[in-house]
C-alpha cells in the first residue's frame, strides 16, 4: 500500500533527523529501564501524586499502552506522528478487565502518569524498549512493502525462542512478521518463571496473535 509506505519512510527519516539533530545528542542515548524509571519517579509522580506502586504503572506501560499490537497502528498512513506510538486515553481505559486488572480511575491516573514519563523521557534525550520496538515494526512493515511479491527476501525461514514469558504482544508480532512462515516459528516459555519486569504476559495473546493478524491460524499450545 502506497500510503501505507510512505507513513512508514516518514517516521524512519523523522528518527535519522532527530538522531542528527538533536540538542541530547551525547554519542549513544540512555535506554530508559525500569532501575531509570524507578530512579525518576518521583519526577514522573511530581504532578500526578499517585500512591500506584511504580512497578504496576510500568507494568501498564510496558505492556499495554505502548508494548500491545494496537499500539503500533501498523497500518496508519502517518507514523511520523509520535503521539501515534501508543494507546489513546480512551483506548486503554476501554482495555477489557481481563487483560488489565485496574479499574477506570485508576487506568486514568496511570494514563496521566505515562503523560509525565514520555515528558520527562523526551527532555532527557532517553528512549524505552518499546520504542526500539515500534520503530523496527516499521522497518519491517516498510520491507514486505517493497517485496510483497518475492517472499524469497524474508531473511528468516524459522525461528525458535525461549522465554517467551518475558516478551510484549508488539515484540512477539514482530518476530512472527520477520519468519517468512509463521508457521515455523516456536515460542517456549513458562509463566511461572517470569523475570521481566513490566510484561504482562497471557499465552492466549498468543494465540489471537496469529489468529487476528496471520489469516486465521490457530497455533497448537502445548503445556
Amino acid at each position: 500500500d502506497d500510503v501505507v509506505k510512505r507513513g512508514v519512510e516518514a517516521a524512519l527519516a523523522q528518527v535519522e533527523n532527530y538522531s542528527t539533530k538533536s540538542p541530547y545528542k551525547r554519542g549513544i542515548r540512555e535506554q530508559m529501564t525500569f532501575r531509570s524509571f524507578r530512579s525518576l519517579w518521583r519526577r514522573i509522580n511530581s504532578r500526578v501524586k499517585s500512591d500506584l506502586d511504580p512497578a504496576l504503572v510500568w507494568r501498564e506501560i510496558v505492556s499495554f499502552i505502548k508494548g500491545s499490537i494496537v499500539a503500533l497502528d501498523l497500518m496508519d498512513s502517518d507514523r511520523s506522528d509520535p503521539n501515534k506510538r501508543f494507546l489513546s486515553r480512551d483506548q486503554y481505559i476501554a482495555l477489557p478487565r481481563k487483560v488489565s486488572r485496574l479499574s477506570e480511575k485508576q487506568r486514568g491516573v496511570v494514563f496521566e502518569l505515562f503523560q509525565s514519563y514520555e515528558a520527562l523521557k523526551k527532555k532527557e534525550g532517553m528512549f524505552d524498549e518499546m520504542d526500539v520496538v515500534y520503530n523496527l515494526a516499521g522497518r519491517a512493515l516498510l520491507f514486505c512493502c517493497q517485496h510483497q511479491s518475492n517472499s524469497r527476501t524474508l531473511p528468516i525461514d524459522a525461528l525458535y525462542v525461549d522465554e517467551v514469558q518475558d516478551f510484549t504482544q508488539a515484540e512477539l508480532f514482530l518476530l512472527a512478521k520477520l519468519s517468512r512462515d509463521p508457521n515455523n516459528l516456536m515460542l517456549a516459555g513458562d509463566t511461572a518463571q517470569s523475570i521481566a519486569v513490566g510484561v504482562g504476559f497471557r499465552f492466549i495473546d498468543v494465540r489471537q496473535i496469529f489468529y487476528n493478524h496471520f489469516g486465521g491460524m490457530e497455533p497448537d499450545l502445548l503445556q
